[in-house]
């Protein structure tokens, strides 16, 4: 969800200055992703890998858990291919992966993941099942409030379907704990 964070950077200047969103203004609201010498920031959907990763490897973790983290997992490719395809189109290169945590909406401090990595079984399934809505959660908001500034078909169109998955994520993640 790379995607998200780059949008809603985008989207929130956007907002504040009462403008519609230009690849221009995207260039250079983006500088940090695209310049070789500034810090990068984590992506959020690396943290989403990492966790589907984590629960993969968890023997104690549920097969519904399983089942789902291998589903997001697979879920981030086309969204990482996609905003891959637009910074390439601008001339501009991807996150470096490799760099810090950023806390964001929906991103998980150090002390949760480090939570994460120690629980198991129920407890296990429970904290991913929190966390991830949480990310969810910030990935909804995140595209609906880049639907209020786009005006770009290609940008509205994966914002909606995002909104549209997330939420259908989050409503089986809820099911899930609560059974």
């Amino acid at each position: 969800r790379e995607l998200e964070g780059a949008l809603i950077r985008v989207s929130a200047y956007a907002s504040l200055n009462r403008t519609q969103i230009t690849v221009q203004m995207a260039q250079q609201l983006l500088g940090d992703l695209l310049s070789d010498t500034q810090p990068r920031n984590r992506t959020p959907a690396e943290f989403l890998v990492e966790m589907a990763d984590i629960a993969l490897s968890k023997t104690s973790a549920s097969s519904k858990v399983q089942g789902l983290a291998t589903a997001v997992k697979s879920a981030q490719e086309p969204e990482m291919t996609t905003l891959t395809g637009w910074l390439t189109s601008w001339g501009a290169k991807a996150a470096d992966p490799t760099a810090g945590m950023n806390h964001g909406t929906g991103m998980m401090t150090t002390a949760e993941m480090s939570k994460l990595k120690a629980a198991e079984g129920t407890e296990f399934d429970r904290l991913w099942l929190t966390l991830m809505i949480s990310h969810h959660e910030g990935a909804v908001t995140m595209a609906r409030q880049v639907l209020t500034t786009t005006t770009d078909q290609q940008v509205k169109k994966l914002a909606n379907d995002i909104v549209t998955a997330q939420q259908d994520e989050i409503t089986t993640m809820r099911s899930l704990l609560a059974s």
